[in-house]
């Protein structure tokens, strides 16, 4: 909805802070090139489209607030004149019920007329609102900007997730990817209905492209230490099958850790296995 506003010039100067600091980044020119074509053309974009979206958002929620209160408040006075007339003989009671009639019923003609309005104007911005989901667009658009405005201070700084990187050259991989995985979520988050599942997978923490989930490495761990033994033939005691497993996992655990303090890194078991 915010594309029908999109020559409206309600923009921040967060894209063209960015685009100097870029210019005085010790970056290569294609790195510049790639920051400037994807990160920064994707910042105005969501600029332009977060401001149009916060227009539409508050000014249709301006409206239904506003008409909701006026149009309770009309229908109350629809028989009540707003003026009395003083100039009318008190004495002429016919002419003075004709008149005060007569006045009631203009007044009750236009109010109907306006609280029709006012009801068809109220109803049809909460359904633009539903149909489009502004408000929920709103909300969206809001926190990927602001994710996308963070990253890019943190890139530039080489602080939060990119402080191990001593350049912004080595930095740029893992930066390009948290702006493309949010840039998907935001997608998503927009395009799809929102299950539970989704938000289970969806998350608001961008984490670096090299973070690992620890429970899938021992996994992984466990399933080449086994390998390993099956390829050494490893004989077993005879055992009960209670000793057994508890047996196999003592040495299974005993492994992993020479496996990955092993001198040739993970991947190679440099001690015995018995």
């Amino acid at each position: 909805m915010g594309n029908c506003f999109a020559r409206v010039t309600l923009t921040s100067r967060y894209p063209q802070m960015t685009e100097n600091i870029i210019d005085k980044l010790n970056l290569t020119e294609l790195n510049k090139m790639i920051i400037v074509n994807r990160y920064v053309r994707l910042i105005q974009k969501l600029d332009t489209l977060t401001y149009n979206t916060t227009f539409m958002f508050n000014f249709l929620s301006i409206l239904i607030t506003i008409g909701s209160i006026m149009v309770p408040a009309l229908l109350s006075i629809e028989k009540k004149a707003f003026f009395l007339n003083y100039n009318v003989n008190i004495t002429d009671t016919s002419t003075m019920n004709g008149d005060s009639e007569k006045q009631t019923d203009i007044q009750a003609h236009y109010i109907f007329w306006l609280t029709f309005s006012l009801s068809i104007v109220v109803t049809m911005s909460n359904g633009i609102i539903k149909l489009f989901s502004i408000d929920k667009t709103y909300i969206i658009r809001h926190l990927r900007y602001n994710d996308l405005n963070r990253q890019g201070w943190l890139f530039f700084s080489l602080s939060g997730p990119y402080t191990k990187y001593n350049t912004h050259n080595e930095a740029i991989r893992t930066f390009l990817f948290n702006v493309e995985k949010l840039r998907t979520t935001q997608i998503l988050e927009e395009f799809t209905p929102e299950t539970s599942a989704q938000k289970e997978q969806l998350t608001y923490d961008v984490h670096s492209v090299d973070v690992i989930n620890n429970d899938t490495i021992l996994q992984n761990v466990r399933e080449n230490v086994r390998e390993n033994m099956r390829e050494t033939k490893i004989k077993m005691p005879t055992l009960p099958s209670s000793d057994i497993m508890s047996n196999v996992n003592a040495k299974e655990e005993n492994i992993i850790i020479r496996y990955l303090n092993a001198d040739g890194g993970p991947g190679q078991v440099t001690t015995s296995i018995i």
